[in-house]
């Protein structure tokens, strides 16, 4: 009997896969039990264990940094498994035994420096890269200690310099007599580990923030300044945290006539928005976006009267491609499918299958890509990698044994992707 499958990771080298012969489906102490079969990861990451009797397995894979088949936490990545394995009288095969492998963190975020860049900025610093998506101001006040009083920050956004830097800018000021802190909060890494408080002491800077915030950058979801006709979006990076009054005619796109009454601005972080566009465009046109600057205030209050500049031009339906199928699978589990763009990897189109197992992704960007998908056990439309302790199953996924070419005016078909 034997267990094929295979390990994803950009060097899955070094990487051994562990059976453990178990008589119930109890897991075993990694750190402490040497498995009973081991098979070493190729360089394409795939593995065989053979010569398996009767009974039931777990399995693991473990980048082995010791070579002393043992779990070491902190030190070694781990796959789990997405079940038990189990060989009966007449079984002879399992395959499809995938794992992806990552190190496992346990420790929370720490703040580890704060430095007053001016009088109305703080430059935040943490030791690890923190989740982003749900940090916000929120997670932070400035405390007076002299006079008990509490001051609420005015934005948060990240720095461009580094991932584990943010800026957090302030309205109101601190007394530089009194002794100030800042206190953080709630804050977690990528892994879900989270800093409860930290509360660390501020040196003040008395210099006067004189720059206005202007926008630094925009961009579209293509890399040629190109946006979707039918769902047209900008993003703008500010290099500053702003405030703005959305009923204001802030923008327009030069060649529409009332174009100003159909924007949807989003703040993303505190310098950072997604404009939409709420009607369609013309495919295969040219458009100028303006942006009046002087609707935008820093925390300071400074601003700049200057109209941004920034030319577009649409797709049309045949500059795209699109990949259809099906997915075979043995239980009723919600598949979630994910198209990844191997040169552009920001680029990724994700769909759910339907209870006809078939799948339509269309207006997919012509490139390369990988389709992957998973079975969302947890309803978190999100792939669960699972934990060791305590014990939680991996969500069972496959990738497409190939690389899928999207063309232009040329849709792939009767694409099959099996989650056994």
């Amino acid at each position: 009997n034997k267990i094929t499958g295979k390990v994803y990771d950009v060097n899955p080298l070094g990487t051994y896969v562990f059976s453990y012969k178990v008589n119930a489906d109890t897991v075993p102490d990694l750190s402490r039990q040497k498995p009973d079969y081991i098979s070493q990861v190729g360089k394409d990451g795939k593995f065989e264990i053979s010569g398996l009797g009767q009974g039931k397995y777990f399995l693991t894979a473990v980048k082995d940094e010791l070579r002393n088949y043992l779990y070491e936490t902190g030190e070694d990545a781990i796959g789990l498994p997405s079940q038990f394995y189990t060989f009966g009288e007449n079984d002879t095969l399992i395959s499809d035994v995938n794992f992806f492998i990552d190190v496992v963190d346990t420790i929370p975020p720490s703040i580890v420096s704060v430095a007053m860049t001016d009088r109305n900025h703080l430059l935040i610093e943490f030791n690890e890269n923190v989740d982003s998506t749900s940090i916000s101001k929120a997670n932070f006040e400035l405390i007076d200690s002299t006079s008990g009083k509490n001051i609420n920050p005015f934005a948060l956004f990240k720095s461009r310099n580094k991932s584990t830097q943010f800026f957090l800018s302030l309205k109101d000021l601190l007394n530089s007599a009194n002794r100030n802190f800042i206190a953080g909060k709630d804050i977690s890494d990528k892994t879900g580990n989270k800093m409860l408080r930290e509360v660390y002491e501020i040196t003040i800077n008395e210099k006067l923030d004189t720059s206005f915030a202007a926008i630094k950058s925009v961009s579209t979801e293509f890399s040629d300044n190109k946006v979707d006709f039918s769902n047209p979006y900008f993003e703008i990076n500010f290099d500053d945290g702003i405030t703005f009054d959305a009923s204001e005619n802030i923008f327009s796109i030069k060649e529409i006539a009332g174009s100003e009454k159909n924007f949807n601005p989003i703040m993303t972080d505190g310098a950072t928005m997604k404009l939409e566009y709420k009607e369609k465009l013309k495919p295969k046109s040219s458009y100028t976006l303006l942006i009046n600057q002087k609707y935008f205030k820093d925390a300071a209050g400074n601003k700049t009267d200057s109209v941004y500049t920034y030319k577009f031009s649409t797709n049309n339906e045949l500059d795209y491609g699109g990949v259809s199928g099906n997915v075979q699978s043995e239980s009723d589990e919600k598949i979630n499918l994910e198209l990844k763009n191997i040169a552009e990897s920001k680029i990724i189109y994700k769909q759910s299958v339907d209870t006809s197992k078939t799948f339509n992704v269309r207006k997919i960007k012509p490139g390369k890509y990988l389709l992957w998908g998973y079975a969302d056990k947890d309803s978190s439309d999100t792939y669960t990698k699972g934990k060791l302790k305590p014990f939680r199953y991996s969500e069972k996924f496959r990738y497409y044994s190939d690389t899928l070419n999207v063309r232009a005016r040329w849709p792939i078909g009767d694409v099959t992707i099996k989650i056994r």
